[in-house]
Formats: C-alpha cells, structure tokens, sequence
C-alpha cells in the first residue's frame, strides 16, 4: 500500500498481485474517485488529472470542492 497527496487530497493505492496493475482510491473527498495505471508515473499523473477534474466539476456545478 503507498498514500500520495495532492492539492489536500490523499489517496490510498494498491498493486494487484495477480497482474501487478496499481489501483487506488481518494480517502478524503466528498466524492468517489478512483485512479489506476500500471507505473507510480502512471498512478501520479492519473491522480493529479483526477482531482483537476473533480475541481472542475465542481466549478461546472457551483458546488464547492471538500475533504473529508
């Protein structure tokens, strides 16, 4: 298990042994978030896009971004 933080986010991340695969989970946000890759690059980067994306639904839906 590796933790990774961004922006105030914290997601939790686990390889799968049977295929080696990253998956992972943000704990704090008020939404479900997921990420997944096959590389900690992978993993990083798709972390990073995924809470860009939630701060910009959230701009989009007048509702503000929060942690948990």
């Amino acid at each position: 298990m590796t933790k990774l933080t961004c922006k105030g986010y914290d997601a939790t991340v686990f390889a799968d042994p049977e295929t080696g695969f990253l998956r992972g989970e943000v704990t704090n946000a008020s939404a479900l978030l997921t990420i997944a890759g096959c590389s900690m690059d992978e993993i990083k980067a798709a972390f990073e896009e995924t809470i860009c994306d939630y701060e910009e639904w959230c701009r989009e839906s007048d509702r503000a971004p929060s942690h948990r």
